[in-house]
């Protein structure tokens, strides 16, 4: 990727994780995460300022942990609806 070329896909990209994550589009955030995750892999070097830089990624890191969070949360939702369900079934 040139220079320049991935600082905007970059900055795009977090802006559309953004956009995603406060339109509560969680899915789709998640192919975009991924995206954005692997533009920071990229072998070439980002020409943006390191401030920004490093808290785009701390976000994502963020974002990654949170997430964890929320799919930790959602497996003991659905043992407590398996619970309920068999204590109905008594």
């Amino acid at each position: 990727m040139t220079q320049g070329k991935l600082e905007k896909e970059i900055l795009t990209t977090a802006s559309e994780l953004g956009t995603l994550l406060t339109g509560y589009h969680f899915d789709e955030a998640w192919t975009v995460a991924g995206r954005l995750n692997s533009l920071f892999k990229s072998e070439d070097v980002i020409q943006l300022p390191a401030d920004q830089l490093e808290s785009i990624h701390s976000e994502l890191k963020g974002y990654y942990a949170t997430n964890a969070e929320v799919n930790r949360l959602q497996k003991r939702l659905v043992a407590k609806g398996h619970k309920l369900q068999e204590l109905s079934t008594k």
